[in-house]
């Protein structure tokens, strides 16, 4: 009945947020930014810690398998690069469809994936020449790892105002041994071109992208390169390190209450 006003929502939302920061034993998050940004705001800060996300090893031993390309589908005429996952508000795929309309012919930027922008995606791509943009179902991660392996280059991309936020689906991309392309501003570019892991490219810019796809296919050293850092860094970045971690948290902190 619009009695309460968007910032009192806002204001009831952050005391909530911060009784809960206070009240917890610990608090965990999975970027830096957000580390800090929570850290900030409590008496104890000391108690946030960083456990970000990451891969699994069957992810990794798909980086190191074969995969024909007809075998899941990737054309072999066409420099494929590929993006898997949410097709959500996040993400900005509008610019990757902007950049394929600007790459022309030899190229395939391939969605694998489903959510509530795939449609508005669709609309903007269907005026493009056939097989630039091509749309597939969700599945599940193993055949999605075979694609990805077999693609030329992966995307991984965020809208750039996401500024502490990495995608989960970078460490994934990095495992499958293929050179992925980080769209993003903040946190994730910090993190790619910290290690070389990624083509780090700016957000919200389909020249750029356009671009950087380009200089993938006509620099194999370049690709070579990002894939196997890009291995390296999501070697180190296994989830079930990351639950190995979280268990001795919880279990330093029972001992505490016994």
């Amino acid at each position: 009945l619009d009695e309460v006003s968007q910032g009192t929502l806002v204001a009831i939302a952050e005391r909530l947020e911060r009784r809960l920061y206070s009240s917890a034993a610990r608090v965990n998050t999975v970027t830096e930014p957000f580390r800090a940004d929570i850290a900030a705001r409590i008496a104890d800060p000391g108690k946030v810690e960083l456990i970000p996300n990451g891969t699994t090893r069957a992810w990794l031993e798909v980086g190191e398998s074969d995969v024909p390309r007809r075998s899941v589908g990737v054309p072999e005429d066409r420099f494929v690069w590929t993006y898997a996952g949410n097709i959500g508000l996040s993400h900005g795929l509008e610019v990757a469809i902007e950049a394929a309309a600007m790459l022309g012919t030899g190229f395939q930027l391939l969605i694998v994936g489903e959510g509530p922008v795939r449609s508005a995606l669709e609309r903007k791509a269907a005026d493009l020449p056939s097989g630039a943009v091509v749309f597939r179902p969700p599945v599940e991660a193993g055949p999605v790892a075979r694609v990805l392996r077999a693609s030329d280059a992966l995307l991984a991309i965020l809208r750039g105002d996401l500024t502490k936020s990495v995608s989960s689906k970078l460490y994934d991309c990095c495992a499958v041994g293929r050179p992925v392309l980080a769209v993003a501003e903040g946190e994730m570019r910090r993190l790619v071109d910290a290690r070389g892991a990624a083509l780090g490219v700016p957000a919200g810019e389909p020249k750029a992208l356009a671009l950087a796809v380009d200089r993938l296919r006509r620099d194999g050293e370049l690709r070579a390169s990002l894939a196997a850092e890009g291995r390296r860094f999501a070697g180190e970045h296994l989830r079930e390190r990351q639950a190995e971690r979280l268990a001795e948290q919880l279990e330093r902190l029972a001992a505490k209450r016994r």
